[in-house]
């Protein structure tokens, strides 16, 4: 648990794509059009869990990015289903 909250601490601070480990991971918001990440972790609180785990974005889930359009939302393709997700959502999704 104690290496999550660092994960954190350190996310909040740079918002840009991190080194952990041998992983790179970064924020679904800044993944650009056409690439397929796997999501690792929503940094949010219980809620946004709850309602990003209900449209089926649980970690390991494979999530292409459709369209990316500066502040607004991102569009994923997560198995069969396509999602638009709110820039500020899309900001508490970690991928890799």
């Amino acid at each position: 648990m104690e290496h999550m909250k660092e994960f954190v601490d350190d996310f909040n601070k740079k918002q840009t794509p991190l080194n952990i480990g041998r992983v790179i991971t970064m924020v679904l918001s800044s993944v650009d059009t056409e690439k397929e990440v796997t999501l690792i972790a929503i940094t949010g609180g219980r809620g946004i869990r709850s309602k990003l785990y209900s449209m089926g974005l649980v970690p390991g889930v494979k999530l292409t990015v459709l369209n990316r359009n500066g502040t607004g939302p991102v569009m994923v393709a997560v198995k069969d289903s396509r999602l638009a997700i709110g820039h500020g959502m899309a900001e508490k999704i970690i991928v890799e």
